[in-house]
């Protein structure tokens, strides 16, 4: 089944995929493909998502989060498009100690009361990892 929307409700999921669903029933209703694990100890689960760049990732048997290099709207701005400042301006500032460098000059922004987090390369957004919102955020 294609995915049609990319819709993102902070906390809950993106489009079709719902935080907490079950794993098997998700990877079966859009025919997903394993990936092979990066690393031994991986306690976690990661499924492409056909004809997308995108991916999700499960754990104990359910979806625990939706990693968007496509698209991701809310409030019908694709997040992808935007620069951090627009972002901000939709969803607030994050706090001094949610922005790290990564690799490669690659910034984290982490948005853990909304339960996002943005890679971005430079001015541009490369992609976003949707999950639950932490209650100690």
């Amino acid at each position: 089944m294609k995915v049609e929307s990319w819709d993102w409700t902070p906390g809950a999921g993106v489009g079709p995929f719902r935080i907490g669903d079950d794993a098997r029933e998700v990877v079966a209703r859009f025919d997903l493909r394993k990936w092979e694990p990066l690393f031994e100890a991986e306690w976690w689960e990661s499924y492409e998502i056909p004809d997308t760049e995108s991916s999700i990732s499960t754990e104990e048997g359910k979806l625990s989060s939706i990693d968007c290099y496509d698209h991701l709207y809310y409030k019908e701005k694709d997040i992808l498009a935007l620069c951090l400042d627009d972002v901000r301006s939709m969803l607030g500032p994050e706090s001094a100690s949610e922005v790290h460098p990564y690799r490669d000059g690659i910034l984290v922004v982490y948005y853990s009361r909304l339960g996002l987090t943005l890679f971005i390369d430079g001015e541009t957004i490369e992609s976003a990892v949707c999950d639950e919102i932490l209650d100690d955020a």
